[in-house]
């Protein structure tokens, strides 16, 4: 277990050569991270062509999130220019809807300690990881590198709790990477098809876990 804890903690600090992560201020980067978010959810059925707009980008109907959320990209060079192998966006609260703007909290049952937990917060300093997306053929340890922003986002803004509706096949990865941060919130539940966990990230607990590992690997 030590040993493979410490295999994810190496690839957690690992950059692929070539590619940087970024968050997106530009809108061009902007841009790349949405249409590679519908590129991917047409390919995996999630959505359908009829529901992109003429930008490439899902539609409002299918994703309000986007309007109230931040993303990050892998960025590398493709024929020479730029471009984004993966996406991730980290989806902050819209002030007239409170925790109804994470789509975890409405769609998936919390156990009554954590949703009392969650409704216990500020909800300025609660967000929401979504539309984690690389495009097909790229290395997985892209998905760690936008973790590593994230986490770094996260720490740097304040933020308490952070929902995610894991994918259920991987949520033991997930769990050994981040430790006790990374906690379970509820039972199995579904989303656009997908079996997921509902889990809980413990902000200011994962720096705790992140200082655990970097002691067992100086």
């Amino acid at each position: 277990m030590i040993r493979q804890m410490l295999k994810y903690y190496r690839q957690l600090n690992t950059v692929l050569p070539g590619m940087e992560t970024v968050p997106v201020e530009l809108p061009d980067d902007l841009r790349a991270a949405k249409q590679l978010h519908a590129r991917t959810y047409v390919r995996l059925g999630i959505v359908t062509e009829a529901d992109l707009t003429p930008d490439g980008f899902i539609g409002p109907d299918e994703d309000p999130e986007q309007d109230h959320a931040r993303y990050f990209i892998v960025r590398g060079l493709e024929a020479g220019a730029p471009h984004a192998f993966a996406a991730v966006r980290i989806i902050y609260a819209d002030p007239d809807k409170g925790l109804a703007s994470f789509p975890a909290y409405v769609t998936q049952q919390f156990y009554p300690d954590q949703r009392k937990l969650l409704e216990s917060l500020d909800v300025a300093h609660v967000g929401e990881i979504s539309a984690l997306v690389r495009e097909q053929g790229v290395s997985a340890m892209t998905t760690l590198m936008l973790y590593r922003a994230i986490w770094h986002h996260a720490l740097a803004q304040g933020y308490l709790r952070l929902l995610v509706s894991c994918d259920a096949r991987l949520h033991q990865r997930c769990k050994m990477i981040f430790g006790e941060a990374w906690m379970r919130a509820g039972p199995d539940g579904s989303m656009r098809g997908v079996q997921v966990v509902p889990v809980l990230v413990n902000i200011p607990n994962s720096l705790d876990e992140a200082l655990k590992l970097s002691r067992i690997n100086p």
